[in-house]
């Protein structure tokens, strides 16, 4: 019995429970749904005043917008009229001034006529004057210009007697070298020498200054020439060389001589034997020259002294005496045989002198 009064009891406390969870849960739904109905006028009152104040914000801006565009019409009428104003009281400026503008042209060119006018009167007096003053400027000048033409003749006179005076002065005291060869050894063929067979001749040069000043930088050069019908060759050859003695400028070159003061100096002169064959080879091409000289040759000394005067710069030209002397046998009548066969000693050749050929300077 009581073991179903405690199932009967706990059947009502379960129930009783049951019925408590559904009243609760019932309650909840009951303030669940007046929550949202309180959210839902709360949103919409929100709603409401959000449009009101956007609706009352659009108004306001469009009346704004309004004013404003009156506000700048207003202000357009009244630049236009302003302008307007301007624009009237510039073309009466603009008026005046034109009316100024063609008073002062109208006097302007008054006084232009006026300078015109005035101008050709003073031109006409100062034509006058001017020529007048032209003509003595031209005088003055031709008398100046003769002047002038005077004086540079006497300058060029005074200048051509300084230095012909000059002139006489260095050749009368500048110094002049004289040269004597003499043959020490006579003319010897096929001589072996570096350059290969050789003819030789061994010379003493008997040279004096004969001036009155020394001597400096003296130098010699000579040699002997193989020549046939043609001196030209050995013409050429002296002229190259003393040429390069004469504009030579080596201050420690040659040595030096004093007035009458003789020096004899030794030299060795010679020839290639192949340069004495190209001559008689030749000389074989020309008829007249082979039936004058068959297989034999001809030679010629020629050289130069070349020195400097000791008042003059180091940088000055050489002064020179050439020479040129004929290797022959004289006849006895001012004449001389001088072609001989290229062979053995030619102990006969003499230095015969031609002052055709010589020059000193």
């Amino acid at each position: 019995m009581l073991a179903r009064l405690g199932v009967i009891q706990n059947a009502l406390r379960d129930e009783i429970d049951n019925e408590k969870q559904a009243r609760d849960r019932a309650q909840e739904s009951a303030d669940e749904e007046r929550r949202q109905r309180w959210s839902r006028r709360i949103y919409e009152r929100h709603i409401r005043k959000r449009a009101e104040s956007e609706d009352r914000t659009y108004k306001q801006k469009t009346h704004n917008q309004q004013v404003f565009i009156g506000i700048v019409a207003f202000a357009g009428l009244v630049a236009n009229f302003v302008v307007g104003i301007m624009m009237i009281l510039q073309w009466r400026e603009m008026t005046k001034a034109t009316r100024a503008s063609e008073g002062a042209t109208n006097l302007a060119a008054q006084a232009l006529y006026q300078n015109q006018y005035q101008f050709r009167v003073n031109t006409d007096i100062a034509q006058g004057e001017f020529e007048k003053t032209l003509r003595q400027m031209q005088a003055q000048t031709k008398a100046q210009w003769g002047a002038v033409t005077a004086n540079q003749a006497s300058a060029t006179a005074a200048t051509s007697s300084a230095k012909t005076a000059r002139d006489a002065l260095v050749i009368g005291n500048r110094p002049w070298i004289k040269v004597v060869p003499r043959i020490v050894q006579p003319l010897t063929f096929d001589q072996l020498r570096n350059a290969g067979p050789m003819a030789i001749m061994t010379l003493v040069n008997h040279i004096e200054n004969v001036g009155q000043s020394v001597a400096l930088n003296l130098t010699t050069y000579e040699e002997i020439f193989p020549v046939g019908l043609d001196l030209g060759p050995a013409l050429a050859r002296r002229q190259e060389r003393c040429d390069a003695y004469r504009h030579s400028h080596q201050a420690d070159a040659g040595s030096v001589r004093f007035p009458h003061d003789p020096l004899d100096e030794g030299q060795i002169v010679g020839a290639t034997m192949v340069d004495i064959k190209k001559v008689i080879d030749e000389d074989q091409k020309n008829p007249t020259a082979k039936g004058t000289f068959g297989s034999k040759v001809s030679f010629v000394l020629i050289g130069c002294v070349n020195y400097r005067s000791s008042f003059e710069p180091e940088d000055a030209p050489r002064h020179q005496t050439a020479f040129f002397y004929w290797l022959g046998v004289p006849t006895g009548d001012g004449t001389w045989f001088s072609a001989v066969a290229p062979s053995g000693v030619a102990a006969q050749l003499q230095l015969i002198e031609t002052p055709l050929y010589f020059s000193a300077d």
